[in-house]
């Protein structure tokens, strides 16, 4: 995008792209967490990792059925019905397989995406804490099951506060992350919004991804913090730190003139995450490694970066 277009021009060009969404009230692009009341503690930690643990389980449970749907074929014989029945395939499961006009490729598939289905009631939010000495290791535990919390100050967002979401893996290519293209468009973002405006930054995981990290790793959470850094030094006009700088392998910045605008990360609403068609959440793991028959882009980007030699044709 050219120095010489307007703000507006800049946007709708972004969003054209679905790289961003058109401004909207925050409570229409975000999945308002649902508020807590008292502090964040171990114990309401544990509760949270208990009910992602029986959700992985179910889900792993759904999968495993489908891979064994999968094996019987489409036109499976007595002998394998009786074996997927042995294994664990619920019979009501196998009529379906049999009713599908394509078969127990068709059911696998349905059960697959029913397994991979985000069912949510709005995420748990708390308070930030003065330190995370204490809930360190449950937070840990939680997000290793697939979990999570919001830790914000929610009482300072106005549902009605005017906003943009951008997804950060947009910017994210064979060549790496365009940081020229994303300052351009989370600038004009900031600007156009001004004060009392919120961009909500999405896609984390998928951008590391894409670059080839894990985002489970250290690596991988320090180009996290320093994404998230440059982010909202390009909506706010705050200074952009020389060891983030570092860690992105381009130049720091200096405090340039402040929009009032602020930058959070918080759930998107379904509308909006389908709309710019987001491989993550906010600072959410990756949804799906595969989508159909093929890998997420963010998966095929990584393994093009790290193992070329291993990506599927």
């Amino acid at each position: 995008m050219s120095d010489g277009k307007t703000l507006a021009s800049r946007l709708e060009e972004a969003a054209q792209a679905r790289a961003i969404t058109h401004a909207a009230s925050l409570s229409t692009l975000v999945d308002m967490p649902v508020r807590m009341a008292g502090d964040v503690s171990a114990e309401a930690i544990d509760r949270l990792t208990a009910t992602a643990s029986r959700t992985h389980l179910e889900t792993a449970g759904r999968l495993a059925i489908a891979d064994l749907l999968e094996r019987a074929g489409d036109a499976p014989r007595n002998a394998d019905l009786a074996e997927a029945i042995a294994r664990g395939v619920p019979e009501e499961l196998i009529e379906e397989g049999l009713r599908q006009p394509h078969g127990f490729t068709a059911a696998a598939s349905i059960l697959r995406r029913a397994a991979t289905e985000v069912v949510s009631t709005g995420p748990l939010a708390f308070a930030p804490p003065k330190s995370l000495e204490d809930i360190q290791t449950p937070l840990q535990e939680l997000l290793n099951e697939g979990g999570g919390i919001v830790l914000a100050d929610l009482a300072s967002l106005s549902p009605d506060s005017s906003a943009h979401a951008v997804d950060l893996a947009w910017f994210a290519g064979p060549d790496g992350l365009d940081t020229g293209a994303l300052a351009d468009v989370l600038g004009a973002a900031g600007k156009s919004l001004g004060s009392g405006g919120v961009v909500l930054l999405s896609g984390v995981a998928a951008t590391i991804m894409s670059l080839g990290f894990d985002y489970a790793t250290d690596e991988g959470r320090s180009l996290a913090v320093a994404l998230c850094a440059f982010a909202k030094a390009c909506v706010t006009g705050s200074a952009f730190a020389a060891s983030h700088a570092r860690t992105l392998g381009i130049k720091a910045r200096k405090a340039g003139t402040k929009t009032g605008c602020r930058l959070a990360v918080l759930p998107l609403s379904a509308d909006a995450s389908d709309w710019l068609d987001t491989e993550s959440d906010g600072l959410a793991p990756v949804r799906q490694l595969i989508i159909g028959d093929d890998l997420a882009r963010c998966a095929r980007l990584g393994l093009s970066v790290r193992c070329p030699d291993k990506l599927p044709g």
